[in-house]
């Protein structure tokens, strides 16, 4: 697999049919696995904010260096290790100082570790119903034409809707939301379903959206936060955690 923008996009869909085929433990190579002159600190960036939403996550390939996101701030490409890939070429040296992709990665990342109860909860699901984590929208929302149609986003559990961004230099993505009301995981805006949206993204922003009347389990150190999206509950104490209801 080649570190191509085509070979991102392609890779949504292929985590989808692959939930579908019963296999529900899938990752990718984060960037892809062999480097061309596409790879770039962006592709790294959004091929990272993908992988995070993906049932398993790794950052592997070749060109060690540029599998760690400080690695695109160094100013060195480290050992060449593409000598038998034919097609393969190392990325511009000057994008070896892009001091965006680390905080971008890490943001991504200590999000996956504060959702890993919600992640736990999917896994425990799909144990026992066969439903995938990566999920089709139409196995939550068949009667929905337009949600029976899109391969470009998924949901992750129930829940929580992602729409990678897959195409390079976005200024914004077409999400579809299915029935139902949504919110902004980012701004908390309510959005009425059942419609298409473009939603305006910089490198920083993959557009998340999560189901009203969800509740969404937050870790944060020793302490596990429910959110509760769209109604309003007062705070319970939980054995050896505190729980705390946000209403967005």
């Amino acid at each position: 697999m080649y570190s191509t923008w085509e070979a991102l996009r392609n890779h949504v869909p292929i985590g989808i049919n692959t939930g579908l085929s019963g296999i529900p433990l899938w990752g990718t190579d984060t960037g892809g696995f062999v480097p061309t002159k596409e790879f770039t600190g962006e592709l790294y960036v959004r091929w990272f904010q993908f992988s995070a939403f993906c049932p398993l996550f790794r950052s592997h390939g070749r060109d060690w260096k540029l599998r760690l996101p400080w690695g695109w701030n160094t100013g060195e490409l480290g050992p060449n290790e593409i000598s038998n890939y034919g097609e393969a070429a190392n990325p511009d040296p000057g994008e070896l100082h892009n001091a965006a992709v680390e905080p971008i990665c890490r943001k991504y990342l200590e999000l996956r570790y504060r959702l890993l109860p919600y992640l736990y909860s999917a896994v425990r699901e799909g144990h026992e119903t066969g439903l995938p984590i990566m999920r089709a929208l139409w196995l939550q929302y068949r009667d929905d034409p337009e949600a029976v149609k899109r391969g470009d986003e998924y949901l992750r559990g129930r829940d929580i809707l992602v729409a990678p961004v897959t195409e390079k230099a976005a200024t914004a993505k077409a999400v579809y939301l299915p029935q139902g009301d949504w919110y902004d995981f980012w701004t908390e805006e309510k959005l009425a379903g059942g419609r298409e949206i473009s939603r305006a993204v910089d490198l920083e922003t993959m557009p998340l959206y999560v189901r009203a009347c969800s509740i969404i389990n937050l870790w944060a150190g020793e302490t596990i936060y429910v959110r509760e999206v769209g109604r309003t509950s007062d705070a319970r104490s939980l054995p050896r955690n505190r729980r705390i209801l946000h209403h967005l």
